[in-house]
């Protein structure tokens, strides 16, 4: 606990962020949370409060008293939030796909307008993603002011590829 306080031990990516909000209950989330008590006992269909709840303890990257230590979090979370939107908008659409050759193709048409730049990306990102987030998660009126470029960093979009072609049990050769 001592670590966490001294904010030598923030999770390092989604994966660790759902262990520890799924691991011991009560402990796992203290752990995992040290600035946001009043969450314990947090489900992952709850990311959105807590994504809520770290914006009172951080600002933006265009404000002036921006904290990247701080943002750190803030992101990882809504990095976690945006996979879990994009992974059954693709689940989905490779349900109801029966031909092989166009599942591929959707599927990395999918992967390009997430990861890529460009007209077509902000469009699939406001469109698509940006109302999956507000339907499941529910992160308030923030992430309105949050553009794409903000969000969609080089980081961001090397964990979204790495944690969906994990999750989607997917390989591009």
């Amino acid at each position: 606990m001592k670590k966490i306080q001294d904010k030598e031990y923030l999770p390092a990516d989604g994966r660790q962020l759902t262990y520890y909000m799924h691991k011991d209950g009560k402990r796992g989330l203290t752990m995992l949370l040290v600035f946001l008590p009043y969450l314990i006992g947090l489900n992952v269909r709850l990311l959105g409060a807590v994504f809520r709840a770290s914006l009172k303890f951080t600002s933006i990257p265009d404000q002036r008293d921006f904290s990247p230590h701080k943002w750190r979090f803030t992101k990882m979370v809504l990095t976690e939030m945006i996979m879990r939107c994009v992974k059954n908008i693709i689940r989905g659409f490779m349900r109801r796909t029966t031909n092989e050759s166009h599942l591929k193709t959707e599927v990395l048409l999918h992967f390009n307008r997430l990861l890529g730049e460009g007209p077509a990306s902000e469009l699939y990102f406001e469109l698509l993603v940006r109302p999956q987030l507000y339907l499941k998660f529910e992160p308030g009126k923030e992430l309105a002011r949050l553009p794409r470029a903000v969000i969609m960093t080089p980081d961001v979009k090397l964990q979204l590829y790495q944690t969906l072609l994990l999750k989607l049990g997917l390989t591009f050769t």
